[in-house]
């Protein structure tokens, strides 16, 4: 109860930090090293609504959008063909998250979940046993299991290919979470759905 009490303050001290009129001011009025660019369409982004963005080691950006998963070196759109999606009826990818690993989760509209590695590509859907609908949020945690959620608020967890749906959130908070949503409401609802 104490624990849940200081994170609610901790976000209601960042909340009002980060919106008070002070902080906006610096914010804007402070001088930045970084470089801004936006990227459309016409620089070969083949769709600008996206459900995620991820980093892998080796540099590349990767881009989830309805019209499919997008690799981008700094200078270069590449859409991944849809025949390197093996067990993806559609195309788009309506969430995505890394793992630690530098491994590319992707939820698929119709479905399958997919995790991309340097070695090849596994549909978790069928080989993991879990449900073969949209998934809308996933979580990793600082064990490197990987949480799910699904319509109907049912969440599972993912660890060495095998998934465990998890009844009432009656499993532990993952430590260290990184978290990818497909839809808008607060990131800390998988985070908190998982809490005992």
């Amino acid at each position: 109860m104490l624990r849940r009490m200081k994170r609610v303050f901790v976000r209601l001290v960042l909340a009002s930090l980060l919106t008070s009129p002070t902080f906006l001011s610096v914010a804007v009025a402070a001088p930045s090293r970084w470089l801004t660019r936006p990227w459309q369409a016409e620089d070969g982004l083949p769709d600008i609504s996206i459900a995620g963005l991820a980093q892998t080691s080796d540099g590349y950006i990767w881009v989830a959008t309805v019209a499919g998963l997008v690799s981008f070196n700094g200078q270069d759109f590449a859409l991944v063909p849809q025949a390197n999606l093996i067990g993806a009826p559609a195309r788009p990818v309506r969430a995505m998250i890394r793992d630690q690993r530098d491994g590319l989760w992707l939820g698929m509209e119709r479905g399958p979940l997919l995790c991309l590695r340097l070695g090849g590509l596994e549909n978790m859907t069928v080989k993991a046993g879990l449900p073969a609908q949209r998934v809308l949020m996933m979580a990793e945690d600082g064990e490197g299991a990987m949480f799910l959620v699904y319509p109907d608020h049912q969440l599972f967890r993912v660890a060495d290919g095998v998934a465990e749906r998890i009844a009432g959130g009656a499993h532990r908070r993952p430590q260290g979470a990184d978290v990818s949503r497909s839809d808008a409401s607060a990131a800390s609802t998988i985070l908190d759905t998982v809490s005992p």
